[in-house]
């Protein structure tokens, strides 16, 4: 992983990798859904959000040659990488992605707390779940560099156990354009929603599961 920079963050039991997006793979995504949303019929086509639990502006699947390269030259290691740090004597035989979809929120939208483990696509169920991040509106971005109250408008939350007064059981990440996280699908989590006077403010993220096989 050395031409890779990832972290592996233990903020309660479970573990989440996060790492950076390469430009190129922000660009190739962000065009992909820039091609979608330009042609009603390939938004139809690629319609999601009647299988998720988000109550986004729209919820889109990613072309299947976008996600293919990608997932040969960024995804696979990192995956591999998070796999094996958890079962360092296995070996890693495929990576099949069971579903990869865009995210668009706008300005009131979110997503209840949620886990991925409900999806059953090609009848597997996944082990894992990502979130990567296009684009922020541009109320978010300001917002990080004010010295006004915290806010977690846009923020994802993941969620695990219970609040005690020596146990963490939130962690609460303000997304940055080129952030990318892996965790378990059954990993609970949420997105708080963002507010702006803007129309055109989005935050655009993507994301995909993925079942894991292990040598025997």
């Amino acid at each position: 992983m050395s031409d890779v920079k990832c972290a592996l963050l233990k903020p309660f039991g479970s573990t989440i990798l996060k790492s950076e997006l390469p430009d190129d793979l922000v660009k190739d995504f962000y065009n992909d859904l820039t091609k979608i949303r330009q042609d009603p019929k390939l938004v139809d086509e690629h319609k999601f959000g009647h299988k998720l639990a988000g109550n986004l502006y729209k919820e889109l699947l990613i072309s299947h040659d976008t996600m293919l390269k990608w997932k040969q030259k960024y995804f696979d290691r990192l995956v591999v990488h998070y796999a094996t740090s958890h079962y360092k004597e296995k070996k890693v035989k495929q990576i099949i992605i069971t579903a990869s979809w865009h995210n668009i929120q706008k300005s009131g939208d979110f997503n209840p707390c949620h886990t991925h483990t409900h999806f059953q696509d090609r009848h597997i169920s996944p082990d894992i779940s990502t979130v990567g991040y296009i684009k922020l509106p541009k109320s978010m971005v300001d917002y990080k560099h004010s010295k006004k109250h915290h806010s977690v408008g846009g923020h994802i939350e993941f969620v695990e156990g219970t609040e005690d007064m020596f146990t963490n059981a939130n962690y609460l990440i303000q997304p940055m354009v080129k952030d990318f996280y892996i965790f378990p699908s059954s990993l609970r989590h949420a997105v708080y929603p963002f507010y702006s006077d803007n129309e055109t403010d989005e935050r655009i993220s993507f994301s995909f599961n993925a079942k894991i096989i292990f040598d025997e």
